[in-house]
C-alpha cells in the first residue's frame, strides 16, 4: 500500500522583515521554486522563516541548557508554520574558510580521509620503501618456504639504554656487532648498532614452529621490529666469515630509528596535522602520500581507485564522480578554495549537496545559479531531482526561467521590492502563471529573447597583456571559461594604465568583483555611499544637539562613538557563539536595534531620529534630504540601480554579492569626475530576475552614454542582449 503523501508546509499569516504572505503552501516531497524581483523577500522565506523553523527540529535532541539559550533565537512572526522538517541552508555564497581546499568546498574532506586511511599502507618516509607487517607465524612459513635448509639467525636491535647485563638475565647469550657473534657474557656495554640473537635456526619445516615462536619474541623484545639474517653466497653481510642476507620482519609499522606508527585513522589525515609528521608522511597509497594524494584530480583518483576495495573506497569513487558531474573532475583536490574561480566555488558547494544519504530534510538554496552557466541550470535541476527522489523536500530562490519550469509549485513574490513587495503573486503550477493579475515573472516565462547576431569585434583594445577588445563607450561581455581570470587581469592592468596616465581618455578605473564590500559590521550603505558624515553633521547641527554638547561623534557607530549602545556597539544585535549550530544572533535588549543611546535617539530631524533616519530605504531618503544635495544624489543613484529598497543603514557585509556591485555602480552614477571611467564588474546580472536584469542594462546604458565604458562577464540572456560586444575568452 503507498504511504500518503506527507502534509504540506502551512505558512500562514507570516510578517518578517518586508513578507506579508497570508497563506501558502508548499508540497512536501518536491521542488518549490521562490521567484521575485530583487528585494521581494525571497531570501527573506528561506533563511529567516524556513531555515529558522526547521532547525528547531534540532533543538528537543540538546541539552536543557542549550535549549535555554536557543529560546533567546527570535521566533519568525507567524500565525501558523507547520510542517517544516530538519533543515538544512546550502549557502553557495559563503566564503571558504582559511585553508579549506576544494575537496572541503565539495564535502569531500571526510570521505576522502576515511578512504584514505583504509587503502593506504606504511611506508618507510625517508626511502620510500613499504614497511611490511605480518605475524610471526607467518614470516616463519614465508622463510622456510623461501629459503629451503638455509641457515639463519633471528635477531633485533639492542636498545642503548639496557646494558648486556639486562639481556643476559632475560635469556639472551649472543649479539651480532659488526663482522662477529659476540657472546654477552665477555662484555659490560654493548657495541653501537648491536643487535641481540634469540636463535639460530635452519629453515626446514620441521622447525617452523621454532622458528615462529622465536620471531614472536624478537618483535616483542624488539619493538615491533625484527631482522632475520639468512646465510647466501651473495648476502651484503660477513658474519664470523660467511656471507648473510636480511630479512625484515615487523608486526607493526615501525621505522629503522624505532618509531612505531601510529595506525592509519582519519583523524591521522586531517588538514589541522603539520604536514611534516612522519607518520602523516609514512602512510601511502599507490606509494603517493596523503599530500600528494591530494594533488591528484578527481578523475585521476576515481581511475586508480581499486573496483573491489573497501567501501569507503566505494563511497569516494561516487563522491567523486558527483564533482566530476559539475565539471570539476580535473580540478587538483587539493587547490585552495580561495584560488577558485567564484563560479567553480559555486559548483563544489552545490556538488556537496548531492549527497544520497539524506533523506527527510528540508533542502533550502539561495540563488544557487548566480553566475554559473546555462548548462549548469540542467545540473542543478538533476541535483534537485535526486534528492527529491530520496525523500527530501527542496526549496529554491531564483528566477531564472529555466528553474522557474521546472518546479512543482512555482512561488512568485512581489510586485515591488521592499515595503512593495513580500506579497504572494502567484502560486502554483509554473504552467498556469500566465492567468495570475499583476505577474512581472509570466511575460518572461512565455517569450524567451532569441539570441542576438554576434556584433562585430571592436578594434580598440584594453593595456593588459592579451590586449583585450572592448568599446569605449559602450558595453563589452566576457564569456567563457576563463572570463572571470581574464576579467581580474583587467582590472589589474587598467587601474596601472589610468594611475600614470596611459590609458587615453580613461581617468579611472573601477573593479566590482563578486565579493563582500567590507568585513566590518557597522559599515552601513550610508557609510560606502560617502554621506553618513552628512547625516551626523545634520543631526549634530539641531539647536537639541547643540544644547546638549552633542557633536557629530555623538552620531557616529565608530569605535569610539560617545553615542553608540555600549552593550551591541553600535551593530544592533549581540551574537552568542554556536558550536553546532549558526551563531545565535538576536537583537541586542539594551537599544532594541537602534544601535544608539536613548539621549542620542531623542534628537529628531524631520520627525525622525537617527536610528529612523538608517532605517529609511534609499527611495524613502531621496525625498527626507532635500536640501542635502550630496546624501540625496547618493540614495538617487542607489534607487536608480535597483536598491530602492535597502536601507541606507544596513549593514554592508550584509549585501548579497550583486548587491554589493550594484552598490558600487551607484556610487560612480553619483560622482561627478572630469574624465571616463572604465567600470569591470564580474557577473553583474548573477540570478537577477529578467526585470531586475534589465533595470541593470538600463544604468548600463546611462553610463555608456556619459562616456564610460563597461566591461563585465556572465552569461544572464538579457545582458548578452544589450551587449554592444561580446568576447569568447578561453
Amino acid at each position: 500500500m503507498k504511504d500518503a503523501p506527507a502534509p504540506p508546509i502551512r505558512l500562514r499569516g507570516v510578517r518578517v522583515r518586508a513578507l506579508q504572505i497570508d497563506a501558502l503552501d508548499l508540497p512536501r516531497g518536491g521542488l518549490s521554486v521562490v521567484a521575485g524581483v530583487s528585494g521581494s523577500g525571497k531570501s527573506t522565506l528561506l533563511r529567516d522563516v524556513l531555515h529558522a523553523e526547521g532547525q528547531r527540529r534540532y533543538v528537543a535532541a540538546l541539552s536543557a541548557s542549550a535549549r535555554r539559550l536557543l529560546e533567546r533565537r527570535e521566533r519568525p512572526d507567524a500565525d501558523e508554520i507547520s510542517g517544516v522538517p530538519p533543515a538544512i541552508l546550502v549557502d553557495p555564497d559563503q566564503p571558504p574558510g582559511r585553508g579549506e581546499t576544494l575537496a572541503d568546498r565539495a564535502g569531500l574532506g571526510d570521505v576522502l580521509r576515511t578512504a584514505f586511511a583504509a587503502l593506504a599502507t606504511p611506508h618507510d618516509p625517508a626511502t620510500g620503501a613499504p614497511l611490511a607487517v605480518t605475524r610471526a607465524d607467518l614470516a616463519a612459513a614465508d622463510l622456510v618456504a623461501a629459503h629451503p635448509d638455509a641457515r639463519g639467525q633471528i635477531a633485533f636491535p639492542a636498545d642503548a639504554a639496557l646494558s648486556a647485563e639486562a639481556y643476559r638475565g632475560a635469556g639472551f647469550n649472543r649479539f651480532l656487532a659488526g663482522e662477529a657473534t659476540g657472546r654477552l657474557e665477555d662484555v659490560d656495554a654493548l657495541p653501537e648498532r648491536a643487535e641481540i640473537v634469540v636463535d639460530r635456526v635452519k629453515f626446514s619445516p620441521e622447525a617452523a614452529d621454532r622458528i615462529g615462536e622465536s620471531l614472536a619474541a624478537a618483535l616483542r623484545f624488539g619493538g615491533g621490529r625484527a631482522t632475520v639474517w639468512v646465510e647466501a653466497a651473495d648476502g651484503p653481510r660477513e658474519i664470523d666469515g660467511k656471507c648473510w642476507a636480511p630479512r625484515v620482519v615487523r608486526d607493526r609499522p615501525v621505522l629503522e630509528d624505532g618509531t612505531v606508527l601510529p595506525p592509519a585513522t582519519p583523524r591521522l589525515f586531517s588538514s589541522s596535522f603539520d604536514k611534516k609528521d612522519v607518520a602523516r608522511r609514512a602512510y601511502r597509497v599507490d606509494g603517493r602520500p596523503w599530500d600528494a594524494w591530494l594533488e591528484r584530480s578527481a578523475e585521476q583518483l576515481r581511475a586508480d581507485l581499486p573496483p573491489d576495495g573497501p567501501p569507503a573506497a566505494t563511497a569516494l569513487a561516487a563522491a567523486l564522480g558527483r564533482l566530476a558531474d559539475w565539471g570539476l573532475g580535473d580540478c587538483p583536490l587539493g587547490e585552495p578554495a580561495a584560488a577558485l574561480s567564484r563560479a567553480d566555488d559555486r559548483r563544489a558547494t552545490l556538488a556537496a549537496a548531492a549527497d544520497p544519504g539524506v533523506r527527510g530534510l528540508l533542502a533550502l538554496f539561495d540563488a544557487p545559479l548566480a553566475g554559473l552557466e546555462p548548462e549548469d541550470a540542467e545540473r542543478f535541476l538533476a541535483l534537485c531531482r535526486s534528492l527529491t527522489e530520496g525523500g527530501n523536500t527542496v526549496v529554491v530562490a531564483g528566477s531564472e526561467p529555466a528553474l522557474c519550469r521546472a518546479a512543482d509549485r512555482l512561488v512568485e513574490l512581489g510586485p515591488g521590492a521592499g515595503p512593495e513587495g513580500g506579497r504572494v503573486l502567484f502560486e502554483g503550477p509554473p504552467g498556469e502563471i500566465d492567468g495570475a493579475d499583476g505577474s512581472l515573472l509570466a511575460p518572461y516565462l512565455r517569450d524567451e529573447p532569441s539570441p542576438p547576431p554576434a556584433p562585430s569585434v571592436p578594434k580598440t583594445t584594453l593595456p593588459d597583456a592579451d590586449r583585450t577588445p572592448f568599446v569605449p563607450r559602450g558595453l563589452t561581455l566576457l564569456v567563457g571559461p576563463d572570463a572571470e581570470r581574464r576579467l581580474h587581469a583587467l582590472a589589474d592592468a587598467a587601474t596601472a594604465a589610468t594611475a600614470d596616465g596611459r590609458f587615453g581618455d580613461f581617468g579611472a578605473a573601477l573593479f566590482g568583483p563578486r565579493a563582500p564590500l567590507t568585513n566590518s559590521p557597522r559599515s552601513t550603505v550610508a557609510t560606502f555611499l560617502g554621506f553618513f558624515g552628512e547625516i551626523r553633521d545634520l543631526f549634530a547641527s539641531t539647536p537639541e544637539a547643540k544644547l546638549r554638547g552633542f557633536g557629530a561623534g555623538h552620531f557616529s557607530l565608530a569605535g569610539k562613538s560617545p553615542g553608540r549602545c555600549p552593550l551591541c556597539e553600535g551593530t544592533g544585535t549581540v551574537t552568542t557563539p554556536m558550536q553546532f549550530l549558526p551563531d545565535l544572533v538576536a537583537t541586542c535588549p539594551e537599544c532594541g536595534g537602534e544601535r544608539f543611546k536613548p539621549e542620542i535617539l531623542a534628537i529628531r530631524v524631520r520627525g525622525l531620529s537617527i536610528a529612523g533616519t538608517l532605517n529609511l530605504t534609499a527611495a524613502e531618503a531621496v525625498p527626507f534630504f532635500r536640501g542635502r544635495p550630496k546624501p540625496r544624489a547618493r540614495a538617487a543613484a542607489a534607487r536608480d540601480v535597483g536598491l530602492g529598497h535597502v536601507t541606507i543603514g544596513r549593514a554592508a557585509k550584509t549585501l548579497s554579492d550583486g548587491e554589493g556591485q550594484r552598490l558600487r555602480l551607484a556610487k560612480t552614477l553619483a560622482a561627478r569626475t572630469a574624465s571616463a571611467t572604465l567600470i569591470l564588474l564580474e557577473a553583474p546580472a548573477a540570478g537577477l530576475h529578467p526585470a531586475d536584469a534589465e533595470r541593470l542594462c538600463g544604468v548600463f546604458a546611462r553610463l555608456t552614454e556619459n562616456g564610460h565604458a563597461v566591461i563585465v562577464t556572465g552569461s544572464h540572456p538579457r545582458l548578452r542582449a544589450a551587449a554592444d560586444a561580446v568576447i569568447p575568452v578561453g
